[in-house]
């Protein structure tokens, strides 16, 4: 178990957990620089604890409670845009991914001190960098909350949202070749009663965590899945 201390960097008035042997040094296009216990010098980026004025790196994000956000993608036929995950990741490589986009919420640097990023740039931002589709494209008229969520295995607190994206598959399986973003093996889009009920029935398998994953995954949040099935009958408006 490592053990954190809170540390400054001069001028910084927001304190940054890092384990012991670990040292902060300056911040460098809004990551935190700092020589790790083999005394390498690396950048990575910083998070907020969750209701708290405390950063850490998130390559320590299994340690914290911290915030991210969840996005459902429509295509234009009110369908599902969902992934296959990477064939290279560790868990759950080749399944399909329930959660469309998902990413962390950042701890933003400005004059000397770090503030939360808006929860809804947040999502914004991580559907144009999974997606490729360029931010100005995206409109945060047409982001739809859905509620909030407490991973209990990730410490995660997730705010769910839905998202109707005028884009078309090809086009993101385009952006996908043209991408670094190596997480995403293949967009497909599904309907979206034969996604629910493949996740609640037999089929759940197909997807990242199983049956396992299922009790605790935001969808079995029944306030959020009747927000969803709303937003699905309404054709993707939200009303």
């Amino acid at each position: 178990m490592q053990n954190f201390k809170e540390q400054y960097i001069q001028g910084i008035k927001t304190p940054i957990l890092l384990p012991e042997g670990f040292k902060a040094e300056d911040v460098k296009d809004g990551k935190i620089e700092y020589v790790d216990e083999n005394g390498e010098k690396r950048y990575d980026e910083p998070l907020f604890v969750h209701g708290k004025n405390k950063i850490f790196l998130n390559q320590f994000r299994s340690f914290f409670s911290n915030d991210s956000v969840i996005v459902l993608l429509f295509s234009p036929a009110n369908n599902l845009f969902l992934h296959r995950r990477s064939s290279k990741k560790k868990w759950a490589p080749g399944k399909i991914d329930l959660a469309s986009i998902a990413g962390q919420r950042r701890a933003i640097f400005a004059n000397g001190c770090f503030d939360n990023e808006k929860i809804e740039n947040t999502a914004l931002r991580e559907i144009s960098e999974e997606t490729g589709v360029p931010l100005e494209r995206l409109s945060q008229a047409l982001l739809y909350k859905l509620g909030t969520h407490i991973n209990p295995h990730t410490k995660e607190h997730q705010t769910i949202f839905a998202y109707h994206l005028d884009v078309t598959l090809k086009e993101l399986n385009e952006n996908l070749k043209k991408s670094s973003f190596d997480e995403v093996e293949q967009w497909f889009e599904q309907d979206y009663k034969q996604t629910m009920e493949e996740y609640f029935g037999d089929a759940v398998e197909k997807y990242a965590g199983g049956a396992e994953m299922r009790p605790v995954n935001f969808i079995s949040d029944m306030k959020i899945k009747k927000k969803l099935d709303a937003f699905f009958k309404n054709c993707g408006n939200g009303k």
